[in-house]
Parts: C-alpha cells; structure tokens; sequence
C-alpha cells in the first residue's frame, strides 16, 4: 500500500493544488493512484467536518475481480463534484461529470472497484453508501429522443438519489430519476429505475421491487 500512494504522489501532489483552495491542497485530502484525469476542468469541493491527508481516496480500492496493477480509473469531470466527507473510488472506476452537472457523495461513500458513474444533471449520494463492483448509474440516456410531431426533446436528464446506508450488490444499473430511500439493500443485477422510497427493505430483480421488508445490514 506504501507503494501505492509514492507512485501515486506526483500527480496526487497536481491535482490537489489544481483544484482545491491552498488552505485544503497542503493537506493532501485527495490520493490518487493508477488514474487518468482525462478532463478536470469543472470544480472538486470539499466540506467535510474534519480534513485529512487522505480524506478521498481514488484507485485504490479492489475486490477479488480486479487487478489493481493494470487497471485504472478515469476520471472526466466537467461539471462539478462535491465530497462531504471520506470517500474511495475502487480500480478499474470511471468518472463522467457533464458541464452542467453536479455530483454530491456523502460521507463514507465506498465504490469497490468498477463503478461506472454517467452524470449529465445531478446525483446525490448519503452517507455510509457502499457499492460492489461493476455498478453502472446513469442520469441520462446519451442520446435525444424526440416527438415526431413537435420535434421536442422527450427524454429529459433526471436527478438520481441516493440515501443513507445504502448497500448495492454487484452489476446493479440505476437509471435516470431513480430514488432510493435509506438503509436499502439492493440485490446483485438489479435495475433500478424509479422511486423506492420505503427504508429498511431490499429490492431486486428487473426492475427492481420489494423482496424483504425490516431488514438492516451491517458492514
């Protein structure tokens, strides 16, 4: 792991002091290994309660399914990306924030390895949200589709939500203007795609429903 953060400290170094305030850069909140910044024009903010070296870590996370010497993550943030606290972004991650985007992650956001994240509007994450690997969260669709008659735009970017304490297993795609309530398990290959605003439950299958009720999941 000491190995990690030397290799990764030159370009750790250069991104802190790009896009953070000086009084936050001489902490060293963000580490970064193995990672493609590919586009970091938009803003990175943090307004976690306590500062440390570390705070965010990205790249360093793995599972049994990933190779944390030969992948890497991709980060393309256009937009603007707010951290509310310790955050880890696992191998193999890419990161799209769109120009007029905004992603929130609470505190204790952990994305295992392989999180595949499509941001063109807005996504909000609570606190203590763990992700398995290969989670794809869309708010968009890429491409417009449009009325034949009017020509208007018919399907609009929508907001994703994101609750407290909210465990994904692996595969899971959430889809643009889902919600997902607090303390919510969701089950391996899911599909969310609308709202599932009851805490305390696991939801699976495609589309995503209800499977169990009053259940609570610990890390």
């Amino acid at each position: 792991m000491l190995m990690r953060y030397i290799l990764g400290f030159p370009k750790s170094i250069w991104l802190n002091f790009r896009k953070l305030p000086f009084r936050q850069a001489i902490r060293m909140p963000i580490l970064v290994y193995r990672t493609k910044l590919k586009s970091i024009s938009g803003s990175i903010e943090i307004k976690a309660a306590k500062l440390k070296t570390g705070l965010i870590k990205i790249g360093f996370g793995t599972t049994q399914v990933s190779d944390i010497q030969r992948e890497r993550v991709i980060l393309n943030i256009d937009g603007k990306v707010v951290f509310n606290g310790k955050c880890k972004f696992g191998t193999g991650s890419r990161i799209f924030v769109g120009k007029d985007a905004t992603v929130s992650f609470g505190d204790n956001f952990n994305a295992t390895s392989h999180l595949k994240l499509v941001c063109n509007r807005q996504m909000t994450f609570g606190n203590d949200d763990l992700l398995s690997w290969n989670c794809l969260l869309m708010d968009t669709d890429q491409h417009t589709v449009v009325d034949g008659n009017t020509g208007e735009k018919v399907n609009q970017d929508k907001p994703i939500l994101i609750g407290n304490h909210v465990w994904m297993g692996c595969n899971t795609t959430v889809m643009k203007g889902a919600e997902v309530a607090d303390n919510v398990i969701v089950g391996s290959n899911s599909v969310i795609s609308g709202k599932h605003l009851t805490a305390g439950v696991a939801i699976a299958g495609t589309p995503a429903h209800t499977v169990k009720e009053n259940i609570v999941w610990q890390e």
